[in-house]
């Protein structure tokens, strides 16, 4: 699926860019404007071609480099079930994300995944009395915050031995098989 998407986002680049050079080919494509006006025109008038042409162009180079991220998170398993799910919580909407990641993907009631995420940014003995602002100064620059509460929610394992999982196998989908 994220071949054929990648590789859509590419010919639209190259409709653009007319080369791009790939691993092992180098693929040209030469399509001047004007065929490309060609076989737009029976729906776009020219000069609104003229003025979209410019946009469209920088649509496709930001499209080709979403799919490349896209793709490069999902193979890297920080992507589960549609779903960014290796996200910072950085700030008091991603703090409410994030437990809400936990809730979907766990099946659990908000306030547990609330508890494991809390668990998850401050190992066993958290503070329950403290604010959202001192929870997301003290998770900022921890790492795979969400998969350890997930992981630890779906199957019930504590903080350790959901961080020795999720080292052995860092792509969340599999780690979670694994249990």
């Amino acid at each position: 699926l994220y071949y054929h998407i990648l590789r859509n986002m590419i010919v639209l680049y190259l409709c653009v860019t007319k080369t791009i050079v790939l691993p092992k080919e180098t693929v040209n494509l030469t399509l001047p404007v004007s065929t490309l006006t060609a076989l737009l025109s029976p729906y776009i008038s020219h000069s609104l071609l003229a003025l979209l042409f410019p946009t469209f162009s920088e649509i496709c180079v930001k499209w080709t480099l979403n799919s490349i991220s896209t793709g490069a998170h999902v193979m890297k398993g920080k992507v589960l079930g549609n779903r960014m799910v290796d996200l910072q919580v950085s700030n008091s909407k991603l703090y409410h994300r994030a437990i809400g990641i936990i809730q979907m993907f766990a099946g659990v009631e908000s306030t547990v995944a609330e508890q494991k995420l809390l668990n998850s940014i401050y190992g066993s003995d958290y503070p329950h009395a403290n604010t959202i602002q001192h929870h997301i100064k003290t998770a900022a620059g921890q790492s795979m915050v969400v998969p350890k509460a997930i992981v630890m929610a779906q199957s019930d394992c504590s903080l350790e031995e959901a961080h020795t999982l999720l080292q052995s196998n860092p792509v969340v989908r599999k780690a979670l098989k694994q249990t």
